[in-house]
């Protein structure tokens, strides 16, 4: 695929060049301008430039400098030899991608429509690329124009110093930044450019003696007769470990010396100066829980390893599904998978092959750390969003270079940058956290499952609720399906109520905890038992809405309404969850003036208040995006409900998954209602899942656990067949619906989406679309076999103040396609719809 891409541009007779050419793509180029470049290398620099390495070339008329990926080394070129530039050079101090990185850089390009730039920002973090600053300042030569534009320009430079083209655009106006070019040809002002480097690595200096111990000691004499005392306990304390070595923090703690002193010791040669990298670690202080040292597996569980481990020794790009219930003890077969993976031989090179596991939230990896962490110590690095950029660096370099076995992390883990990969686990692969929603808009499964084929490695997927998707493939036979159908350890499932709200309701009890919630977690509190609530919902109250006219908050810059947060400093506030926007409650209805504005619906900051006032003995915690948004405090948070600091945790989707509280013995879903009736083909299973999973948190240790379902629809099916576990039966009734009504597994979605800041232009280019694709469906590409439903506004049709329209295609991916879908977003980038963007995301969220 990778040569597909690159050949594109070679003549079939071409004629040799007088300097090799670089093949390049632009980091910061829009997809439109997407395309290989070439550039002659100069001749001192063709040693340093090579393919995978980034370079700073000339772009443009104006030869504005930027940043390319060198992506191929050729003596031969499409481009009229006379229109070649030179490079300027090598980026200093750049990270190089690898063959197989490049070629994940072109298969994202392919695959998910994005540009070259975009992919490698995906693949390499952004502490280890490097960026281009241009900025304008005034020159020597005043402006003898009148034009405004130039003068507005001129005077911003003059009296504020260097700006940006940006900040020129955004105060003196489009015309203005046109005209830019101009008045630097004119020697009106100066463009200049920076790059700035990518992040500083640490490094830790360490000393040791540079000659034996007998030799330092007749220099010790001398030393003390001298009088040099801090030289004399510097090499005093290195004699006392003398095989070692100490770090100057270290020598300067324990000695007081300076590290003049340190520097006089090195060039007498009495001591050896080595600096090693110094990696951060943010899980550097957690501790370990113990675990079994045999980490013994049961005969069911030993059965599934066994029945993987040979799947693996083919040394062929395998798949499996490991579906077992929750409680199943899936992380333990796993883990003795992982201990196949690195005991297997290194190559000609002496490199071993490494495990990825992925899990869906950045909540679960401090527990999948510190189980990981207990058997491999610090061969497991964690690769996640929550990380400083200089965190997820270390990780990615320490990877890259070979010296760790497993990475631990979240969706962007799954280009972890290991030489050679042995398995790659996406754990609870069913979320739809793992289908990123930002460009490029990737599945890790399919990130996964390509690697895996470049590797000759095994993809196994982890769930004790598969998608449609992945059960589809073990039931097809493109993975091999591995069951485990009982709970670890003699653990049984919990017992599940259904809890008919209507009743209370019509019993007078409209809070979120119904009469039987509140009666099961009253019985854990007595007798000292722990218990988890979720809602998928935070925030205090849903929405604000007068009772007068009937008009809701809604949010000024999208069609959403606005959520209400209480605050115990001032009186609340109104927020907007999709663009941020946070505003103070209002005193009257903004549509009729009225001044009772009724807040409706609960969300978990609501529910918290309630269950304080029903239980103000018992001890709370909240877990949602609201209460973790600082560093680390999800862990906290969880932490203290396992070390048995709170009775009742309450929370949104992250209490639903992955944890082991062996103190839980009651889980409470407060409104099961709430995700089975959205607008979703994937509603049923959403909640099947949700369900299932939390469910699964209640009883996973001697005591038996309990789980309330509260729900309007106590009769539905999809919530019995959650209560008994019955993944097999929902699995039939769903995949029977979805083949009839013609929804993934049993074809793909392409959703194209227009986005623009005017509805005028906005409509007017999804009309314009619409004729394009029926003309290209009855011409160029009348053997593309698709269903085109659209264009149509979404629930969301404002985000952000842009409006949005969306077509749904139902097709089935392959290259044909792909080609029929990149000719629509060609078409959208043409110079009459500037106004308005064009995206695609493959089977989304």
């Amino acid at each position: 695929m990778m040569s597909d891409y690159y050949g594109k541009n070679k003549k079939k007779n071409p004629s040799p060049l007088p300097l090799p050419v670089a093949r390049v793509n632009l980091i910061d180029a829009p997809y439109s301008l997407d395309k290989t470049y070439d550039y002659y290398i100069p001749e001192p620099l063709t040693d340093s430039i090579k393919a995978g390495g980034f370079a700073v070339v000339p772009f443009g008329g104006g030869n504005r400098r930027q940043i390319a990926l060198i992506t191929e080394i050729s003596d031969h070129t499409d481009y009229p030899e006379f229109k070649l530039k030179m490079l300027y050079g090598p980026v200093e101090n750049s990270v190089s991608l690898t063959p197989e990185q490049l070629s994940l850089c072109v298969y994202l390009k392919e695959t998910t429509f994005c540009s070259i730039g975009e992919a490698v920002r995906t693949i390499i973090p952004s502490a280890a690329l490097s960026s281009v600053s241009e900025y304008y300042e005034i020159a020597d030569t005043p402006p003898m124009s009148s034009d405004l534009a130039t003068l507005s320009v001129y005077n911003l430079l003059s009296r504020v110093g260097p700006v940006t083209r940006e900040r020129i655009q955004t105060e003196c106006g489009d015309d203005a930044y046109r005209k830019l070019p101009q008045m630097v040809k004119k020697g009106y002002i100066k463009r200049q450019t920076e790059i700035a480097g990518s992040a500083a690595v640490r490094y830790q200096t360490f000393y040791s003696l540079a000659k034996d111990t007998d030799s330092i000691k007749e220099h010790l004499k001398t030393i003390k007769r001298r009088g040099a005392v801090r030289q004399a306990a510097v090499l005093e304390a290195l004699l006392e470990c003398p095989e070692s070595a100490m770090t100057s923090v270290e020598l300067r703690s324990e000695t007081g010396a300076a590290a003049s002193v340190l520097k006089n010791l090195t060039e007498a040669g009495l001591l050896k100066e080595e600096k090693k990298d110094l990696y951060r670690d943010p899980y550097a202080d957690q501790v370990p829980e113990p675990q079994p040292d045999d980490n013994q597996l049961s005969p069911e569980q030993q059965q599934a390893a066994d029945k993987i481990i040979a799947l693996y020794r083919t040394n062929d790009p395998k798949a499996a599904l490991l579906h077992g219930v929750t409680g199943s003890g899936k992380t333990r077969v796993i883990k003795r998978l992982i201990d196949e993976v690195i005991a297997s031989p290194p190559d000609e090179n002496g490199i071993g092959r490494a495990a990825i596991v992925l899990v869906p939230e950045i909540s679960l990896t401090p527990q999948a750390v510190g189980f990981f962490r207990s058997y491999y110590k610090d061969r497991v690095v964690v690769l996640h969003s929550g990380l400083s950029a200089g965190e997820r660096y270390d990780s990615w370099r320490r990877m890259s270079a070979g010296e760790v076995d497993v990475c631990i992390g979240t969706r962007s883990a799954v280009f972890a940058p290991f030489p050679r990969i042995g398995m790659i686990v996406i754990d609870e692969e069913q979320e739809h956290t793992y289908k990123s929603d930002m460009t490029p808009r990737y599945h890790a499964k399919e990130i996964a499952r390509y690697r895996c084929a470049k590797h000759n490695a095994l993809m196994l997927l982890s769930s004790a609720t598969p998608s449609l998707e992945a059960y589809r493939k073990a039931e097809t036979g493109a993975y091999t399906l591995v069951e485990l159908h009982t709970r670890y350890g003699g653990a049984i499932l919990p017992e599940v109520i259904i809890a008919d709200s209507r009743v209370d309701l019509k019993n007078g009890i409209t809070g979120p905890v119904g009469s039987v919630l509140r009666g099961e977690i009253e019985k854990n509190l007595a007798v000292g038992e722990q218990s988890i609530l979720f809602l998928n919902r935070r925030g205090y109250n849903r929405f604000l809405r007068c009772p007068l006219c009937g008009e809701v908050i809604m949010c000024p810059h999208c069609s959403v309404a606005l959520t209400f947060h209480s605050a115990r400093q001032d009186e609340g506030h109104l927020s907007c969850h999709w663009c941020g926007y946070r505003t103070n409650v209002p005193n009257k209805c903004p549509g009729c003036g009225g001044e009772h504005l009724s807040y409706e619906g609960y969300g978990t900051q609501k529910v918290e208040e309630e269950l304080k006032k029903l239980f103000p003995a018992a001890r709370i915690l909240r877990l949602d995006a609201d209460t973790t948004s600082a560093k680390f405090s999800c862990d906290e948070i969880l932490n203290a409900f396992k070390n048995r600091e709170a009775d009742i945790l309450l929370g949104t989707q992250m209490v639903t998954k992955g944890h082991d509280f062996p103190g839980v013995t009651l889980v409470g879903v407060l409104s099961a209602d709430m995700s089975l009736y959205l607008n979703d083909y994937r509603a049923n299973e959403e909640t099947f899942a949700l369900l299932t999973q939390v469910i699964g948190r209640a009883g996973r240790s001697d005591t038996p656990g309990r789980a309330i379902i509260q729900t309007y629809s106590p009769d539905h099916p999809v919530i019995h067949l959650a209560a008994k576990q019955d993944y097999l039966t929902f699995y039939k009734n769903e995949a029977a619906l979805r083949k009839t009504l013609v929804f993934p597994p049993f074809c793909d979605i392409a959703q194209l989406t227009l986005t623009g800041d005017e509805e005028t232009h906005l409509y007017n280019a999804a009309v314009a679309l619409n004729d394009y694709i029926k003309s290209q469906l009855i011409g160029s590409y009348k053997d593309v076999s698709v269903v085109v439903t659209g264009p149509f506004e979404p629930y969301q049709y404002k985000v952000n103040d842009k409006y949005r329209l969306k077509f749904m295609i139902k097709c089935r991916i392959n290259r044909r396609t792909r080609k029929f879908l990149n000719s629509i977003i060609s078409m959208m980038n043409e110079q009459a719809y500037k106004l308005v963007t064009a995206s695609l995301d493959i089977n989304p969220n």
